[in-house]
C-alpha cells in the first residue's frame, strides 16, 4: 500500500535504488485512512539486470506490514544458450534432438528444457538474493507473476516450447526458493499446446497446476518475520480456488493477498467461463470479512484484470460504509 498524498517518485534505473530520500518521520497513525493515490510506485526493467529492489522501509519497519518479492517474464532462454534438453533422463547441452530455439519446427513431443543464461541468473543470483533477504528477516515470501517461458507471440496453443518438460525444468528450479507461489503467464497457460479457450483444463493445464500449485508451493514452509502489528513466529495458511487452485488467497497482518489467473490474450477464466472466476474469488473472500477488518489488499496477477474485479472489491467497499475505503496495490 501506498503512502496517502505523496508525488510518484521518479522511475529509476534498473539497477539502482529509487530516487526517493530515506524516510525520517513516522508515517501516519494507523487511525488515519489514507487516501488512495491516483497512481502507483513502478518498476520498468529498461535493460539487462539480474536484481535490484525499492524503497527501504523505516528503521523500526513502523511503516511494514509485509515485505516480499515479486518478479516475471523469466527464464526465457530462447536462444542458443538454452538449447537443453532431456533424452533418456539425462540432460544434454547443447541438445541435438532438437532444435529447441527453433519453435516454428520444434516437434510437439520435443523435451526441451531451456536452461540458458537467465535461467543460471535465477539460480545462481536471484534466488539466493532472495532467499538471504528471508534469511534476514527483510522479506517473508515470493510471487513470480507468470510467463516462465518465451511465448509464441500470443498465439493460443502455438508454443511447443510450454510442455512437461520444460515446466518441470522450472518447478526444480524454483523449489530452491522458500515460500516461493507462482502465478500464471500466457507464455505458460493459453499459448500451451492444445490450449481449448471453451474449457477450464484437460491439456497442460493440469500439468501446470500440478507442478505449481501441489508441494513444496502449495503452503508456506518459513514463519513470516516480525512485522509492524505481527509479532512473528507463524506463518499464514494459503487457501486455493477448489476448481483452479492456481488462484489463490492468504490474509496476513490484516493485508488481503490474491493470486488471480488473468493472462495475456483470451482465456477461459475470463473470458469464456459464465463467471469471471477472478472475480467470483474475490467476492466470495471480501465477504468473509463481515466486520471489515482488513486494513489493506494486494491483488497479483500477470494482466490488467477485467474490471469486474474491480467491482468486487468496490462491492466490499460499499458495505462497509459510505465512503469506505482501502489502500490497494495491483
Amino acid at each position: 500500500p501506498q503512502p496517502s498524498k505523496s508525488p510518484e517518485p521518479p522511475t529509476p534505473p534498473p539497477t539502482k535504488a529509487p530516487i526517493t530520500p530515506r524516510p525520517t518521520k513516522a508515517p501516519l497513525s494507523e487511525t488515519v485512512m489514507p487516501t488512495l493515490p491516483s497512481s502507483y510506485y513502478r518498476y520498468r526493467n529498461s535493460g539487462p539486470s539480474c536484481s535490484w529492489r525499492g524503497p527501504e522501509p523505516l528503521e523500526n519497519k513502523n511503516n511494514v506490514a509485509v515485505q516480499f518479492y515479486t518478479f516475471a517474464d523469466t527464464p526465457y532462454d530462447g536462444g542458443s544458450s538454452g538449447n537443453t534438453c532431456t533424452v533418456d533422463g539425462k540432460k544434454q547441452d547443447p541438445c541435438k534432438k532438437w532444435d529447441c530455439t527453433d519453435n516454428d519446427r520444434l516437434s510437439k513431443s520435443n523435451r526441451c528444457t531451456y536452461e540458458g543464461d537467465e535461467y543460471k541468473c535465477i539460480e545462481e543470483q536471484i534466488i539466493p538474493y532472495m532467499q538471504e533477504g528471508m534469511e534476514n528477516e527483510e522479506a517473508a515470501f515470493v510471487v513470480h507473476c507468470g510467463d516462465i517461458l518465451k511465448g509464441a507471440g500470443g498465439g493460443l496453443g502455438e508454443n511447443n516450447r510450454c510442455q512437461q518438460y520444460s515446466l518441470e525444468s522450472r518447478r526444480k528450479l524454483f523449489q530452491k526458493s522458500d515460500n516461493f507461489m507462482l502465478t500464471p503467464g500466457d507464455n505458460d497457460w493459453n499459448e500451451c499446446q492444445g490450449y481449448d479457450k471453451r474449457s477450464n483444463g484437460g491439456d497442460m493445464r493440469n500439468v501446470w497446476r500440478d507442478k505449481f500449485t501441489k508441494s513444496p508451493f502449495d503452503q508456506f514452509n518459513r514463519n513470516f518475520p516480525k512485522t509492524f502489528g505481527f509479532a512473528g513466529g507463524s506463518r499464514p495458511t494459503i487457501i486455493r480456488k477448489s476448481s483452479n487452485p492456481e488462484i489463490f488467497y492468504f490474509e496476513h497482518n490484516k493485508v488481503a493477498f490474491f493470486g488471480l489467473n488473468r493472462v495475456a490474450g483470451e482465456s477461459y477464466i475470463s473470458d469464456r467461463a459464465p463467471n469471471d472466476l477472478n472475480a467470483e474469488w474475490v467476492e466470495e473472500r471480501l465477504a468473509l470479512d463481515a466486520d471489515c477488518e482488513l486494513k489493506s489488499i494486494v491483488i497479483i496477477a500477470q494482466a490488467t484484470l477485467k474490471s469486474i474485479v474491480y467491482t468486487k472489491v468496490d462491492e466490499y467497499f460499499a458495505s462497509c460504509g459510505d465512503g469506505y475505503t482501502l489502500p490497494t496495490l495491483t
